[in-house]
């Protein structure tokens, strides 16, 4: 009998602690909102690196566009040509040390510029451009 005594006060117990207890509020769910963060400083266009090859190109580049030969078209392709040279094309590329390398820097203008990048084919033929993995 001690044992259903013992059960008997126990199911008492939790019953005057329900009757006693508030009632839970249902609440809606908030959602939380998420604010993107602005960063300090934006990212840059260009790495130090890049920028400090860029100085030596663009010194490379004037020096090139001075010489007076340089200051005409000399895109042998097929081109409307305005004649006046404002461009320099990298027959062999830009990767690495060919980016200011002037041995193969060609004075172009913006047409002829366009046209050996259109045709890539005949640019080799013609020795408009130059394939950089053959060894010269």
């Amino acid at each position: 009998m001690a044992k259903i005594n013992n059960r008997q006060e126990e199911i008492k117990y939790w019953n005057d602690k329900r009757k006693n207890s508030k009632p839970l509020k249902k609440t809606p769910l908030k959602k939380k909102v998420y604010k993107l963060k602005r960063q300090s400083t934006p990212i840059a266009k260009k790495s130090k690196t890049q920028s400090v090859r860029d100085v030596k190109y663009m010194k490379a580049r004037g020096e090139f566009l001075q010489v007076p030969g340089n200051k005409i078209c000399q895109i042998i392709l097929q081109h409307d040509c305005t004649i006046i040279a404002t461009d320099v094309h990298h027959r062999k590329g830009k990767v690495g040390d060919l980016y200011w390398d002037k041995q193969y820097f060609r004075s172009a203008c913006r047409n002829g510029h366009n046209t050996v990048h259109d045709f890539p084919e005949e640019a080799y033929k013609t020795g408009d451009s130059v394939l950089r993995l053959k060894k010269d």
